[in-house]
């Protein structure tokens, strides 16, 4: 059983518990990932963590998990993905300052799923005040591209993207965890189990 399995991830709308504590963080990388589209803009995006919290801390959670059985170390996160297109001159229109609903603009959509190379992607590096590093790293998915401009005369562009997250416990945490499942490997091992017969007398 891998370590990652024990930890989950949960998303911004996930229930929130009465337990949980909040971890201060240090961000040690958060930079911009680029993609060229295929009509020449440069795509630019940045995955921001805003907030982590546990529902109690890992020396708590721990203390409650029984030899054999999986920890969840659950952690909830906030974040936001901010982008920025920079398109050449002749892609520019005229300026508009309007603001269109979601519905708009994918009604105004041109050109779906805009091919794209990747020009850089690196993760980000977040440190936990207990010892917990996180690793994130956004992708683009599908890129799509509409009548439509901004205020500078920059074209809308809609695009969804996924989010990779890695997790890295301290070592200690680690060191118990995989104690733990040794045992419970241990457990799961079948029993040799050897009957003794009676000595059986013949006459």
């Amino acid at each position: 059983m891998s370590i990652k399995k024990l930890l989950k991830i949960d998303s911004e709308d996930s229930k929130p518990s009465k337990n949980m504590i909040f971890l201060d963080f240090k961000i040690e990388q958060e930079d911009w990932n680029k993609y060229r589209l295929a009509d020449g803009s440069l795509l630019k995006l940045k995955y921001v963590l805003m907030d982590v919290s546990m529902e109690a801390s890992i020396e708590e959670l721990l203390s409650r998990i029984k030899p054999g059985k999986e920890a969840n170390l659950a952690l909830d996160t906030k974040s936001r993905t901010l982008h920025v297109v920079q398109p050449s001159y002749k892609l520019r229109g005229k300026p508009d300052s309007k603001k269109y609903s979601a519905e708009e603009l994918k009604e105004a959509i041109i050109e779906e799923d805009i091919d794209f190379e990747t020009v850089k992607a690196t993760w980000n590096l977040y440190l936990m005040d207990n010892g917990i590093r996180i690793k994130t790293r956004v992708n683009p998915i599908s890129i799509s591209k509409t009548d439509k401009f901004n205020q500078k005369g920059i074209p809308v562009y809609l695009f969804d993207s996924g989010i990779d997250i890695k997790i890295k416990l301290p070592e200690k945490i680690e060191a118990k965890l995989k104690k733990r499942m040794k045992i419970k490997q241990k457990n799961k091992e079948p029993k040799n189990d050897t009957v003794q017969l009676p000595d059986i007398k013949t006459k």
